[in-house]
């Protein structure tokens, strides 16, 4: 009897061993696989490659680009607009 307990507890130490082993070498694999992400697409549908750069919309501006459009107080009050309207669609 003493003879197969012995070889009981070999065994259950070898299992543990084993399915240490393989948790490991699980781990070690989910780790190691390579995360890809889904990219945005390079352009937006309908447009082309040269609306992606400032210098062509820069030339669609009528007189002076770099003429100050709106004032500071004149965008907080857009803003705030803009905001009570989205608001009011809830």
């Amino acid at each position: 009897m003493f003879y197969t307990e012995r070889i009981q507890w070999k065994i259950t130490g070898l299992l543990h061993i084993m399915c240490c082993a393989l948790i490991t070498l699980q781990t070690v694999r989910i780790e190691a696989q390579e995360i890809t992400y889904k990219n945005a697409p390079k352009f937006l549908p309908r447009t082309t490659e040269a609306m992606h750069h400032p210098g062509f919309w820069i030339s669609k501006c009528k007189g002076d680009p770099d003429r100050v459009v709106l004032t500071p107080e004149q965008i907080v009050e857009l803003n705030r607009k803009k905001m009570n309207f989205f608001n009011h669609l809830k």
